[in-house]
C-alpha cells in the first residue's frame, strides 16, 4: 500500500514539475533517450514575416523570437533545438536538424539572424516603400493563395512567396 502511494505522490510532484517548466517532448528519433522541452507559447500576435533571399525562407522580425516560414510549415528555433508547427502558435513538434528545409538546415542560427536583422534594416528604413515580400503569420495552416506560393522551379520548390493577396 506504501509503494502506490510513492508513485501517486510521484506523478503528481512530475505533473507539477511539468506544469511549472514545460511539457517533455521525446525526441523525434525514436532510438533516442533524450528529452527536449518544448517551448512556450510565446507569440500572441500575428508576426511580420520577412523573405531573405540568400536562405530562401521567410522570418519573423520584431520579435526577439527565432521563427521561419518556408513550404507552408512555421520552424521554431527555441533552446537549441527546432520545431515545426502549422501556425506562429504552434503546437509545435520537435524536429531533427537533419529533417529542416534546405533554407534552415544549411545555416547557422547566427547567419539566420544576420539575414533576418540585415532584411529587417531595410524594412524599417523603406517604411511603406518597402519592396521586399512579406506577410503577416498565421495561426493556423495558410489556405490556397492567400500566402506565400510554391515555386516548384526554384530550389526543389522552395517558398518563393509574394505574401498575401490583399
Amino acid at each position: 500500500m506504501n509503494h502506490r502511494i510513492e508513485e501517486i505522490i510521484l506523478g503528481i510532484s512530475t505533473g507539477v514539475l511539468i506544469g511549472l517548466f514545460g511539457c517533455p517532448v521525446q525526441a523525434a528519433d525514436p532510438n533516442s533517450n533524450a528529452h527536449v522541452i518544448s517551448p512556450p507559447a510565446v507569440v500572441t500576435g500575428p508576426p511580420t514575416m520577412l523573405f531573405l533571399i540568400d536562405p530562401g525562407v521567410y522570418a519573423a522580425v520584431g520579435s526577439p523570437y527565432d521563427m521561419y516560414y518556408i513550404t507552408g510549415v512555421y520552424f521554431y528555433y527555441y533552446s537549441n533545438h527546432w520545431y515545426r508547427g502549422p501556425g506562429y502558435k504552434g503546437p509545435w513538434t520537435h524536429v531533427e536538424p537533419h529533417s529542416l528545409p534546405p533554407g534552415l538546415r544549411d545555416y547557422k542560427i547566427q547567419e539566420l539572424h544576420r539575414y533576418r536583422e540585415s532584411e529587417f534594416k531595410a524594412y524599417e528604413a523603406q517604411g511603406l516603400k518597402y519592396q521586399g515580400r512579406k506577410f503577416i503569420g498565421s495561426v493556423g495552416p495558410v489556405a490556397p493563395g492567400r500566402g506565400p506560393t510554391v515555386d516548384p522551379r526554384m530550389n526543389g520548390g522552395m517558398d518563393r512567396g509574394r505574401g498575401p493577396r490583399r
